[in-house]
């Protein structure tokens, strides 16, 4: 697997490749803003839907969780993200 691009802002965010240079699922591990950032940025291009997959385990998923919703979810809104 190689990674492209540089991550941004010290945050994890990058695209994984297989060796025939495929794109691989990827991740961000990032704060809320960044987050909301990079998913308002999906939005511009016309994504509509997402996948999130919270953590690996019950506490990391429901901390992702509540921080989605606690903070990245009202920042796409004052973004004018449409969350419907």
């Amino acid at each position: 697997m190689q990674r492209y691009g540089q991550p941004a802002n010290g945050h994890s965010a990058y695209h994984a490749t297989d060796s025939e240079g495929r794109p691989e699922p990827s991740g961000i591990a990032a704060t809320a803003a960044f987050l909301a950032e990079q998913l308002a940025g999906f939005a511009d291009l016309g994504v509509a839907d997402v996948s999130i997959v919270p953590g690996q385990d019950d506490d990391t998923s429901l901390h992702t969780v509540g921080v989605l919703v606690d903070e990245v979810l009202p920042a796409l809104r004052a973004a004018g993200v449409p969350l419907d």
